[in-house]
This record gives C-alpha cells, sequence and structure tokens, in this order.
C-alpha cells in the first residue's frame, strides 16, 4: 500500500472515531490579542491606548536629559560672610538667581536629578561651604548678598528639596590653581517643573564664615534625566 493510501485511510480513521474536524480553530476566551499599544502623555502622566490615527506608533520614541549651567557673580567686594546669608550680586534689592532653562523635557514633567556640580572661580585656603536651594518658579523674595537667608513662606512651597543641597567646595590641584568645586552625587531627587514653564531655579546660602574674592563668580550645574 502506498504512503498515500496509508495517510489517506489514517485520516478516514481519525475522522470515524474523533468526528469531523473543525474547518477553523477558535482563539480561546483568554488569548492575548495582537493589539498595538501606544504610549502617550496625559496630564504630564505616561498613559498606553491603543494605536490608532489619533495615538500613532512612535517608532523613534528617543529619552530626555539635559546637562545645564548657571551662574551668579557676587558683588564687588571681599567683606567676610557671615555663616547662613546669601550669595548674590548685589547687596540690596536683588533679583539675579540661578536659571536651569529647558532641564524639563516638556512644561510641567518631572525630571530625576542625579548629580550637581558647583565650582567657583576662586579658590582660597578657606573653601566656601554652603546649601543650593532649588525651586520650580523664579523666588518672589531673592536674598541679598551676605543677608540672613531665610527663605519666604511663600517660595518655601515651591522647593525642590525642602531640606536643600548641602555643599563644601575643594581642590586637589597643585598651589596657585584658580579654582574649586565639588560635585554632589549618589542620591537621586525628583523635581517637577511648574505648569506653562521647562526650567528651575536656584538660589546659594553661604554656611560658613566665608572670604570671597571680589567679583567671584559660582557656577552650578544641574544635570536630570526625563521621567515622562
Amino acid at each position: 500500500m502506498s504512503v498515500v493510501r496509508k495517510l489517506a485511510l489514517a485520516l478516514v480513521t481519525l475522522t470515524l472515531f474523533f468526528g469531523a474536524l473543525p474547518a477553523k480553530a477558535q482563539e480561546p476566551q483568554n488569548a492575548v490579542s495582537a493589539q498595538l499599544w501606544c504610549k502617550t502623555l496625559t496630564n504630564g502622566l505616561i498613559d498606553w491606548k491603543p494605536c490608532d490615527s489619533t495615538t500613532p506608533l512612535v517608532v523613534n520614541d528617543t529619552s530626555f536629559a539635559a546637562k545645564v549651567a548657571s551662574t551668579v557673580p557676587r558683588v564687588g567686594n571681599t567683606t567676610t560672610y557671615t555663616a547662613n546669608t546669601g550669595w548674590c550680586n548685589t547687596t540690596s534689592a536683588c533679583t539675579t538667581v540661578f536659571t536651569f532653562a529647558n532641564v524639563c523635557r516638556a512644561n510641567g514633567t518631572l525630571v530625576l536629578v542625579p548629580q550637581i556640580e558647583i565650582y567657583s572661580s576662586a579658590n582660597p585656603a578657606t573653601k566656601l561651604s554652603g546649601v543650593l536651594w532649588l525651586f520650580n518658579v523664579t523666588p518672589g523674595t531673592v536674598i541679598n548678598d551676605n543677608a540672613t537667608f531665610n527663605i519666604a513662606a511663600a517660595d518655601f512651597a515651591n522647593l525642590v528639596n525642602p531640606a536643600g543641597f548641602s555643599f563644601s567646595l575643594g581642590s586637589v590641584q597643585a598651589s596657585g590653581a584658580a579654582n574649586s568645586g565639588a560635585t554632589l552625587a549618589g542620591t537621586t531627587y525628583v523635581a517637577q517643573c511648574a505648569a506653562g514653564s521647562t526650567s528651575l531655579f536656584g538660589m546659594v546660602e553661604v554656611t560658613n564664615a566665608y572670604v570671597p574674592a571680589s567679583g567671584e563668580v559660582l557656577t552650578v550645574t544641574l544635570k536630570t534625566v526625563g521621567v515622562n
């Protein structure tokens, strides 16, 4: 008996025993659908919706990261700072703050802040110690240079981290080096830009009896990674 006839006979036997085979196998009730899901942004939060003409599939969905530096030069004198006073470019009616533009991907979105770099244009024997205070809107009350550092209640509500970011500048360079600096890393913070803004803002509090250089410039760099 040929192979073809044997297969035909086996098929007839199976049909008689089990009944006719279904014309099409039915999908189990709990089968996973092949629907494509697309990432969207709803009220500043990541959401997933079925892909369609209004929610297209984004093939080139790239991550967001930023590195933004801002500087504030101090006033042109060498007056020793009293501990817990402000750093600014004038001793009265100061309006200058650190401004970190475009550190968020879009208005009102969240970012991680894994690293902050701070450095000075001076490198004295006794280095600057201080606290960086970050806000998600421009502080309404900017603290003057060498004035008592008390954050206004309305501004305190806009802080990124209500404990501040403490730092102490240092230098491992040879004698005569012009700069001192510090890197804050190891703890990652979450910040949210205000609605209608992609920027963060900062003020620095001097926490030691620091003898500055006239016109000394402080540079702060934020590194951020987008959450949404």
